[in-house]
């Protein structure tokens, strides 16, 4: 195991190597300096925050600078994970070739395997087909890379650091893995499931991504003993948002209560325990070794230092100390960090061997102090260079490649760098105005504690500062005392806001000062240097630039929302369309009207609603007018909402810019369906009326919203000759006062169902009536319907229905004839028990006769005797006039008028009837009669055959039980308001659920006898009555019927 805060026993002996060779170098910079500079881009996949291509950079630019002496870099990054969109890319790929054209580069150095994929695809038009030096994660198998193409591969070894936390953390269940959402995230993915393959039953894999960063944050505070997190990387969330790895390493770090690894050296101290790790500053340094040899001409070989293992196990001292791990369990050769040995182990080599080349070290002291003191200031203008230029070139690629809406918070970003780089206290970026009394500041960052600039200065308080930026002069000064005399009231202004120092440049674009960019200081005074200046005008030029865009982009959007707004409050369809034909913007009318959305239409888009059979006409049409640059007039049919195809006239007239180039078309859409229906129309009005009003059936007329007669068929004409009571009154009468003077019965309804509709009370109404002529009688029925059209009506026909009131009439005859032979058929088959029912009173009058007789015969004075014989004999001859008044109703054939009948009564008189048949077949009988029962209006023999039915039926399938006594239940309830229910139980073998129905079909029955027609007759009874029959299954066994009549 090897610490970074010591040195290894070689050290001391390679100091003095190492100090002459500091001398050696010093002299052949000096003679590298006088070449000509070579000129390298640097091309990131991903922004150069990100710390893994920070330190790459850092390897590449000092090895190139040590070994082939000055060297002018570029810098452009993809940023491909933050803006992933193909728009974007298109952007940098235009932005690169405007930069790069007729420049020649030396080589070009790209990081990431999507930059390496972007630089073999445009290399010939965007690099000149300069060598390519690459540092990227290997995908696949190996491309075939042409020879001028090579670099080193670096990958991470999944495998060995889920070995690693086992050995460190063998209790360990589950291993939470972390990354993001973008495809640079996910680029790992297989490869770490595959990895966890061979831990199955051992490891769980928890996979975190798809995550908004908070809920992230709240999974990873809540994950359970015996898990550690193992964070890859995370560039973009589940909810969309950007992320630097390190910043969410860190806070992820920060919420969990678990040990994090990590496979990046960058992620050390950032609060993982450590890992496996990619060594990004190795890969730099062996990129710029292949870099260097390739501007020198050498031949660098086919890729392959990526072969070569260039992973260290690195850990964190603090981490394992905070997780209680002892180095002594890391693996040999591991390297531990952030350590703190002791003073000897710490320096005793450096003591050894000052001792040993401390001679030597008294020689060249002199000389390596001025070099070192030169050195050190040639490194720290390199690097304030560096990151100047790394600073330009990225704020130069993010605007051009920056949506215009995320253009201020792109500048804003680089305004924050603008004052972390310079160390300054505040940067603002302002805009003169047409009012020239103020000034608009766009944007001011703050270091912290530091006011911003408000949104609007006065100009009055900075005159001289403005006129001398509106000349196109820089403003600075170390003190406000600097400032001269002419400028006291700047000066003043300064001094008030507490302004230390500033400098300030004004923006230009196409020589007029659009504003200028400000860098102050307020907690200590600086000087700005003179070299400083050329690089705030290159940053100047950019925000200009990106102010401009803004601008016009305001001025256009501004004017394009104005036509917008007029064009989706106009009551007709609008569009307009580019240059090469494609649809740019259709209004609200033609959306509303399609159905469709905005995106759908654009382009090509919109020519899919067009009819097949319109289309390429159409297409033509535009075409020849897109080519002569000429207004056209077109007529197709288009697809509404409803999918029906509307006739629309479409016109569009060609626009010009103010230099006379073609901007595309403008163009109005009006559905004129109407217009070619209602000509169509107009032009067959009287005969095509004629033909429609001829070929109705019925009597129909059409009446205005005051009931005129607007429109009569052939029948209600010739009807209304036939001399027949009703009135058809004709054209032009008043169809609601002819109703009034006629003196048909039903003509005061006939206009109230006019009225009902006409009035909207109503959407149909309808009523049956007779009307005669002579003596002749017919059966009309009247309907009334709304009259669909804007100013209102109603349709009014008579339709002849005598044939069907016939129909029902003999419907109903034979059902009253087929209900009179069941019920003479069921009186037959009672035979039997009648005839009992009817010899019982019979026999008992007979022998109370005799009685009688033989009391007067004897001459005997027992009076009351006698008196109690003539009454048994007038009783039992009301007995039995009662059984024979009621079987001379049920054989009677006529049916009754419809009259109030008591439910309970007609049920006793029933049960009297079958009373013998009960007792014969030993069936028990029990009645639960709801009392004060409202009677129902109804042919009371119709009724009685009901209820004789349905016992009979009861009886039946009681007498089938195998064993105990049989029982049928009576019950009548009034179970809601207004009907009352007549509920027959059995405890017979019942029915199947499937055939509760089925047994009120005719010729439907279950018994070995009989048609099957007295459920059926018995039904249609009831619905004759308004009311409802149906049966339910008994619990545990039998069968319900129930009868539901009105009252």
């Amino acid at each position: 195991m090897a610490s970074c805060s010591g040195a290894s026993a070689g050290h001391a002996a390679r100091r003095l190597a190492c100090l002459l060779f500091g001398l050696l170098s010093a002299w052949a910079t000096n003679a590298v300096a006088e070449q000509a500079p070579r000129t390298v881009l640097l091309l990131y996949g991903e922004a150069l925050m990100l710390p893994g291509n920070g330190a790459i950079d850092d390897e590449i630019r000092t090895g190139l600078s040590m070994a082939v002496g000055p060297t002018q870099f570029y810098i452009e990054h993809l940023d491909e994970a933050w803006f992933p969109s193909p728009g974007v890319q298109r952007a940098i790929v235009d932005v690169l070739r405007r930069k790069y054209s007729g420049r020649k580069l030396d080589l070009v150095i790209v990081v990431a395997h999507g930059a390496l994929q972007f630089a073999l695809s445009h290399r010939a038009a965007l690099f000149g087909g300069a060598p390519v030096v690459f540092v990227s994660r290997r995908a696949g198998a190996t491309p075939a890379l042409p020879a001028d193409v090579t670099g080193t591969w670096f990958s991470i070894d999944w495998r060995a650091n889920l070995d690693l936390i086992l050995r460190l953390q063998p209790d360990t269940k589950r291993v939470a893995v972390v990354y993001g959402t973008s495809a640079f995230d996910r680029n790992e993915t297989g490869k770490i499931r595959d990895a966890f393959a061979a831990y199955r039953g051992r490891l769980e894999l928890i996979e975190l991504t798809d995550l908004p960063f908070a809920d992230l944050l709240k999974k990873v505070a809540t994950l359970p003993d015996r898990t550690v997190i193992l964070f890859y990387v995370l560039l973009r969330d589940g909810a969309g948002a950007n992320h630097v790895p390190t910043h969410a390493l860190a806070a992820i770090a920060r919420a969990t209560r678990v040990a994090v690894y990590g496979v990046s050296d960058t992620f050390i101290g950032h609060g993982i325990v450590g890992g496996r790790v990619i060594s990004f500053r190795e890969h730099g340094r062996q990129a710029a070794a292949l870099a260097a040899r390739a501007l020198r001409g050498e031949s660098p070989g086919p890729p392959g230092a990526g072969d070569l293992d260039l992973n260290v196990t690195t850990f964190d001292a603090h981490a394992l100390k905070r997780w209680e791990i002892s180095e002594t369990r890391l693996p040999p050769g591991s390297v531990v960090v952030n350590g703190n040995p002791s003073v000897w182990k710490l320096y005793r080599w450096y003591v050894v061997g000052g001792l040993a080349v401390g001679g030597v070290e008294a020689l060249l002291i002199a000389g390596l102090l001025v070099q070192r003191r030169r050195h050190a200031l040639t490194q720290q203008a390199l690097a304030l260079s560096l990151r100047f230029e790394r600073l330009v070139a990225e704020t130069s690629t993010t605007l051009a490649a920056t949506p215009l809406d995320d253009v201020e918070a792109a500048v804003q970003t680089a305004l924050s760098r603008i004052v972390e780089e310079l160390q300054c206290d505040r940067a603002s970026l302002f805009e003169f105005t047409d009012d020239r009394r103020l000034v608009r500041v766009g944007l001011s960052i703050a270091a912290p504690g530091v006011v911003p600039l408000p949104t609007t200065m006065q100009a009055e308080r900075y005159p001289w500062t403005l006129g001398t930026l509106r000349r196109g002069d820089v403003v600075r000064f170390r003190s406000p005392e600097q400032l001269p005399d002419d400028a006291a009231i700047d000066r003043a202004t300064f001094q008030e806001l507490g302004t230390r120092s500033l400098v300030c440049l004004p923006l230009e674009v196409g020589h007029v000062i659009v504003g200028g960019i400000s860098l102050v200081t307020v907690r200590a005074e600086r000087d700005w240097s003179d070299a400083l200046i050329p690089r705030l005008r290159l940053l100047g030029d950019i925000f200009a630039s990106s102010l401009v865009r803004r601008r016009a982009s305001n001025a256009i959007w501004e004017s394009e929302a104005r036509f917008r707004l007029a064009a989706d409050s106009a009551p007709i369809m609008m569009w307009m369309a580019s240059p090469d034909g494609g649809s740019t913007y259709v209004n609200r009318g033609w959306l509303d009207f399609t159905g469709r959305k905005m995106e759908e239409e654009l382009g090509d888009g919109w020519t899919t609603g067009v009819h097949p059979d319109d289309r390429k006409g159409c297409l033509d049409r535009y075409r020849r007018a897109l080519d002569a640059r000429e207004s056209f007039t077109i007529e197709y049919r288009l697809r509404r909402r409803d999918g029906a195809y509307r006739w629309v006239l479409d016109h569009g007239v060609p626009r010009f810019t103010r230099d006379g180039a073609f901007s595309g078309y403008v163009g109005e859409c009006t559905d004129v369906t109407e217009i070619k229906a209602a000509h169509a129309t107009l032009l067959e009005s009287l005969a095509l009326r004629s033909a429609i009003f001829s070929s109705l059936y019925g009597h129909v007329a059409a009446l205005d919203k005051d009931g005129v007669v607007a429109a009569v068929n052939a029948s209600w004409t010739e009807f209304a000759a036939g001399g027949w009571n009703t009135p058809r009154p004709p054209v032009g009468a008043n169809y609601l006062e002819a109703c009034e003077r006629a003196g048909h019965v039903g003509a005061g309804a006939m206009a109230n169902a006019v009225r009902a509709v006409l009035d909207g009370e109503h959407p149909r109404a309808t009523l049956e009536y007779a009307a005669r002529s002579g003596t002749e009688e017919r059966w009309f029925e009247m309907a009334v319907e709304p009259f669909q059209r804007p100013e209102g009506g109603a349709i009014v026909s008579h339709v002849d229905i005598t044939r069907r009131r016939r129909a029902e009439a003999e419907a109903r005859r034979q059902r009253d004839e087929l209900a009179h032979a069941l019920r003479a058929s069921t009186l037959g088959a009672l035979a039997g028990s009648l005839a009992h029912e009817i010899n019982q009173p019979l026999a008992a009058i007979a022998a109370n006769a005799q009685a009688a007789r033989l009391l007067l015969s004897a001459g005997g004075r027992e009076q009351h005797e006698l008196r109690e014989a003539l009454m048994d004999i007038a009783d039992d001859a009301k007995r039995a006039a009662q059984v024979i008044r009621r079987l001379r109703a049920l054989f009677r054939k006529e049916g009754e008028e419809y009259k109030p009948a008591d439910i309970n009564a007609l049920i006793v008189d029933v049960m009297m009837l079958l009373r013998s048949e009960l007792e014969s077949k030993g069936i028990g009988v029990q009645l639960s009669l709801a009392k004060d029962l409202p009677p129902v209006l109804g042919d009371a023999i119709q009724l009685q055959q009901v209820l004789l039915n349905v016992l009979l039926n009861a009886v039946e399938a009681a007498a089938d039980r195998s064993t105990g006594r049989a029982l049928v239940t009576i019950e009548t309830v009034e179970r809601h308001p207004g009907t009352i229910e007549i509920a027959v139980r059995d405890d017979g073998p019942g029915v199947k659920e499937a055939d509760l129905e089925r047994i009120f079909e005719p010729f439907v029955t279950t018994k070995s006898t009989g048609l099957g027609m007295g459920l059926s007759i018995s039904r249609s009874i009831v619905q004759a009555h308004g009311g409802r029959m149906w049966a339910t299954r008994t619990d545990p066994q039998g069968l319900t019927v129930h009868v539901e009549l009105s009252h």
